[in-house]
Order: C-alpha cells, then structure tokens, then sequence
C-alpha cells in the first residue's frame, strides 16, 4: 500500500482495517525510544517487526497487536501472563518480555531479537528432517518448560497453541530454544474457548469438544517431535472433521469415557456418523506399530539416502536402532487420545529417550572437584546444526521391529511371519510449502 509521506509517495506494510501501519525509521513509542527497522513477520492479528533500541543500542522484536477489542484484551492477558512466569522463574524457557505499552490503540509487546523459528530449522533442511540428537535437545528443553506449566506441578497454564512456528531457537550458534506466544494461553478452570490451537497440532478432546488441560500441550508436543524428526505434519487435515478422521485411523477411536462428554461429531449428525464407523480402541502396541511404520516410512530423505542406509536394522531387516525405538515410544505415548493416561511432562523427561541428555546436563552443571565449570553457552558446529552430544547406549527394552516392517533394498515391507513376536513393547517403561492451518 502506497502513501504520501511528505513529497514522496512510499510504501507501507500493513492495512487499514486494525493493524499498525508502520514505516522503516518510524519511532514507536510515547518516548522517541524503539525506531522500526522492518518487518519480520506476523499473522492475522499481529505484526512482529525489527527494532533498535535507542536507550540500549540493542535489537529488539516488536510485537504489535491489531486494535480490534478481543485481539486487545487478548494481547493484554498475554502480557500479564508473561510478566507473572518472567518474575516466577525467568529461566524456564519462555520468552522474556522486556517491554509493553499501548501506542495509538494498539498493544505493544517487546522482545529480544530471537534467531529462527523450528519451521524455519525445517524450511532451511528442505524438509528432510533433523537429526534424533537435536530432535532430543528440543525434546528435553521444551518438556521442562511443559512441566513448569503443568497442572501437576500447580501452575496450570495451558499454552493452547503449541508449534514449530511457536518453539525459536534463541542463537544462531546454539541449542537453546524459548516457547513463545501466549496470547491463546488460559489457565485450567478458565477455559472459554473450544477454537484453540493450530488444526495440525489439535488435541483430539479439543476436536471433540470435550473438557481440557494442560495435556493438550503434551499431544502438541507430541506431533511437533514427530514433524521435527520425519519434515512431514503428522496429521494434516484439510478441517476439523478430516484432522479427527486422520488420527482416529492411525490411532484408533477414543475412549468411550471421552464419548460421553463430547459436544461435537454426536451420532446422528452428518460428522458424527462418519466418526462412528471408526469405533476401535487400539493397544498401545498396536499405536506404536503403527506410529513406527508412519514415522520411517513418511520420513523425507536427502537425495541419494536410501531407507536402509538411515534406519539401523538387524540380518532379518528388524529395526534395532535403540534411539529410534525410544523416540517412538516417547511420541506415541504423548499422542494417547485419553489425555488421563497421556504421559505427563515430568514423566517424559525420565522418559529412556529424554533421560541421557538430563543426565549429561546435570553432570554438567555440577563439576567434579579440581575442575573448573565452563559458563560458555553450548555452541552450533553450523549456524542451524548441532550434534555434539554422544548418542546414548542404554537399553529401553523395546528391542525388535518397529512397526512390523522389514527394510529390504531400501523399501519398507510389512512383515507377516514374525509380526507377533518381533514387536517387544515394555509396558512398564515410565511442510511442506507454508501451511494454512487454522
């Protein structure tokens, strides 16, 4: 859009209906303090653009809300919401606010200038994927912030809107990753929405209608792990009802205790007839089977890599790779449809496939005597690759196939004969071109 500025006709980025029409070298603020430097990015609602800090000489992300009266109230609980975890634990690894005010009715949200977000760590691999090791460094850190916010742990903050697009990665140069976007965050017991999170990442009580918590964030959590490590959504449902359709026919049908209480998709609607043809509960080995096969299967691979030279496997074509199998396990286990029995943040960090980086953490973080403790940050080898943290060699007891499969000249078969016994689960243990999801 193009306006008179001065003598000059010059572009603006932005509309007139309720976003902040903003200009490079523009100052935002009551006090000639943040002067705009571009934009970079934003949605529906909100605009982020690139600032510098005349006070501190530093670059900041402002995050300007539209003026409509919901997205104001909502930007404003969202600023609440980020001052009170900032004052109550400033490390857990949410995004820090450093500054908000309103300026000409619009909310104004300020931040540090993070580096990239996980889609974009996708967008920059071509969508081939990341490895398992840094899939388990964002693993660990994005459950201890869900743990944090857990109702277990007292806090009970549903984030509500859990993605790659919400999860940056803090520098260019290291592994540390903020959760960001609070704006669609409530605490449990405030609950008034049924329209929240993102459809690709929509917990299946969300889809329902029925009532929920913070475990929503765990399915979320769930399907982003699966993203990060095959480069693919998951469950990629063009609306609501083919997003349920899709889970509902890899995972089976939820329980009959989540039936009871759903408010969408009753029997005798158009949605709900359909729904009800798919009326199978599923073991969880029969889920991870068929989480397994959709993982190594789906996973897009560098040119020239063919699937036996990236999934480890046995004489036979059973799959062996013990970090493999405990990623899975983890995935499938934070993707039970019951959120009751869905596994808890805290669990997940002891879960086999969380547990060797917390356990290298805390041996980090606490030096032998003689030695001194090294206060420099983790670093990248590349600015969007790390790798440096050995791959763990301990045993999960999930040895044998996957998912039924044998890998065979680089395609995947199922495999009849030994489909039974090949599959041990231990039952004790604890995109794609830009996406328009709702």
């Amino acid at each position: 859009m193009f306006v008179k500025w001065g003598r000059q006709w010059v572009c603006i980025q932005g509309d007139f209906l309720s976003l902040f029409l903003c200009l490079e070298g523009v100052i935002l603020h009551h006090l000639p303090r943040y002067v705009v430097e571009g934009l970079l990015g934003g949605g529906a609602f909100c605009k982020a653009w690139a600032a510098r800090d005349r006070k501190t000489g530093q670059r900041v992300c402002m995050k300007v809300a539209c003026n409509r009266k919901h997205c104001f109230e909502q930007s404003r609980r969202e600023v609440k919401t980020l001052r009170y975890l900032n004052d109550q634990c400033p490390d857990m690894g949410v995004v820090r606010l450093r500054d908000a005010f309103v300026f000409r009715e619009h909310q104004v949200l300020v931040f540090d200038q993070l580096a990239y977000d996980l889609y974009e760590l996708l967008k920059h691999e071509k969508f081939c994927g990341v490895s398992l090791k840094l899939v388990r460094k964002f693993a660990v850190q994005i459950l201890q912030t869900l743990a944090y916010l857990s109702q277990k742990n007292g806090m009970g903050l549903i984030h509500c809107d859990l993605k790659p697009e919400n999860i940056m990665v803090v520098s260019s140069n290291q592994t540390r990753v903020n959760v960001i976007d609070f704006g669609s965050s409530c605490f449990v017991g405030e609950q008034g929405s049924t329209y929240i999170q993102s459809r690709f990442y929509r917990s299946p009580e969300v889809l329902l209608g029925c009532p929920y918590s913070t475990q929503i964030d765990v399915w979320s959590f769930g399907c982003v792990l699966f993203e990060m490590y095959t480069g693919r959504p998951l469950f990629n449902g063009k609306d609501p009802e083919d997003q349920l359709m899709k889970i509902v026919q890899l995972l089976g049908a939820p329980p009959a205790s989540m039936l009871a209480q759903r408010q969408f998709f009753l029997p005798g609607t158009k949605e709900g007839d359909r729904f009800g043809n798919h009326q199978t509960v599923r073991s969880f080995a029969d889920r991870f089977r068929a989480v397994g096969y959709t993982c190594i299967t789906r996973r897009k691979r560098a040119d020239g890599v063919a699937l036996v030279d990236d999934v480890k496997t046995d004489a036979n074509g059973r799959v062996i790779d013990e970090n493999l199998l405990q990623f899975l396990d983890l995935v499938t286990k934070c993707l039970d449809l019951d959120p009751a029995a869905r596994i808890q943040p805290a669990d997940a960090l002891r879960h086999p496939f969380c547990q060797s980086l917390v356990a290298h953490t805390a041996s980090s973080s606490h030096p032998t005597k003689g030695t001194r403790e090294s206060s420099k940050p983790e670093e990248a080898d590349t600015p969007m690759q790390v790798d440096s943290v050995e791959e763990g060699a301990a045993t999960t007891g999930l040895e044998g196939s996957v998912s039924e499969l044998e890998v065979v000249q680089g395609k995947s078969t199922r495999s009849r004969a030994r489909a039974a016994a090949n599959v041990a689960v231990a039952a004790s243990e604890p995109r794609t071109p830009r996406r328009k999801s709702e």
